[in-house]
């Protein structure tokens, strides 16, 4: 089954959906999953990014930058060491 979800949210759909397609002016841009698709640099630029993502950047933390709370939540634990 298919389910097409119209959502700008991006911390949703990086929860909730197990592949993205993100289009822009009518175009298809990306194609794939949440982690690669803000993880691409022409995501990131046009589409934007999930808070959490946006943390760990500003954070400094190495890619792939994680997408989801749970991942980022895991990553900044990693950090303390």
């Amino acid at each position: 089954m298919t389910v097409v979800l119209v959502e700008h949210r991006l911390e949703r759909l990086s929860e909730v959906c197990p592949r993205l397609i993100a289009l822009v002016a009518g175009r298809l841009l990306f194609d794939g999953t949440p982690r690669a698709a803000f993880n691409s640099p022409a995501v990131q630029e046009r589409v934007g990014m999930p808070v959490y993502t946006r943390l760990a950047l500003a954070a400094e933390l190495p890619a792939p930058l994680p997408v989801t709370l749970a991942d980022t939540t895991a990553a900044f634990r990693g950090l303390r060491g």
